[in-house]
């Protein structure tokens, strides 16, 4: 783990997200305490929740048997489409 204080954070900024990409946390400092984490981000799209996870086999389960699939170009393209039928399904 990396500490950097604000000052050190402004003017190396590069090196400590390149850290951060690697893997390390980096945390940096403002008066002398804690005040940001910097880590690897992930990408939400492509996370699913277990709810989430079920309802999609459940609809892909639904359009296999009413012969209807669909190719979808990317998991962020299937997740988003997901999370689309879930916002319509809840109006």
């Amino acid at each position: 783990m990396k500490i950097a204080t604000l000052q050190q954070a402004k003017s190396r900024l590069g090196e400590l997200v390149a850290r951060a990409e690697q893997g390390e946390t980096v945390i940096i400092k403002r008066n002398g305490k804690a005040a940001v984490r910097l880590t690897l981000a992930t990408e939400p799209e492509l996370e699913l929740s277990a709810a989430e996870a079920r309802k999609l086999n459940a609809w892909a389960d639904d359009e296999r048997a009413a012969g209807r699939t669909r190719v979808f170009e990317s998991p962020a393209e299937y997740a988003a489409h997901v999370r689309a039928q879930r916002s319509i399904r809840s109006l």
